[in-house]
């Protein structure tokens, strides 16, 4: 199978005019006949920080098998990468395998699962876990998939209908 690329770069230097380059890339290749694994995102990093006492936040992982045999993938965890984060992240499997994937989850080619993560911070701060997938292509295999939240302190509200606080003279 072939396929060309055809890109376009730029670039301006002080006092002179600008300068274009054209690339045409050719790539030649067959497509996989073996297992793939797919993984899309290749990391999660959540972009603001989630409120420790009542709130969680949730984001989807996709994996994929874009191979040409079946792809089994034989465990998904969450493992510490500072200690005690590992419980913060959650996942449940949706797709051809669903809820917890601690034996065998079989994807015939062209087939993917969703993992919907739930990051639920049990502490302030950083909280860095990783999402390992174990699989056969038919080696046995683990990606890693770096997980990034923080959380952050309660908020407090102030209930009632005066905007000020009188603690005394």
């Amino acid at each position: 199978e072939m396929q060309q690329i055809f890109s376009e770069f730029s670039k301006t230097y002080p006092g002179l005019k600008l300068q274009t380059t054209a690339v045409t890339v050719t790539c030649n290749g067959t497509p996989a006949t073996g297992p793939v694994l797919g993984v899309n995102p290749s990391r999660v990093e959540l972009q603001s920080p989630v409120e420790v006492l009542g709130a969680t936040v949730k984001t989807s992982v996709h994996l994929t098998n874009p191979g040409g045999s079946t792809l089994t993938i034989t465990d998904v965890r969450t493992v510490d990468v500072d200690t005690g984060t590992a419980n913060d992240w959650t996942y449940q499997a949706t797709g051809v395998c669903a809820g917890q994937i601690t034996t065998m989850c079989v994807l015939d080619p062209g087939e993917g699962i969703d993992l919907e993560l739930t990051f639920d911070p049990s502490v302030s701060g950083r909280r860095r876990a990783t999402l390992l997938v174990s699989y056969k292509d038919p080696l046995a295999r683990t990606t890693e998939i770096p997980l990034d939240g923080i959380g952050r302190g309660a908020t407090l509200h102030l209930v009632g209908a005066s905007n000020t606080l009188a603690f005394g003279s």
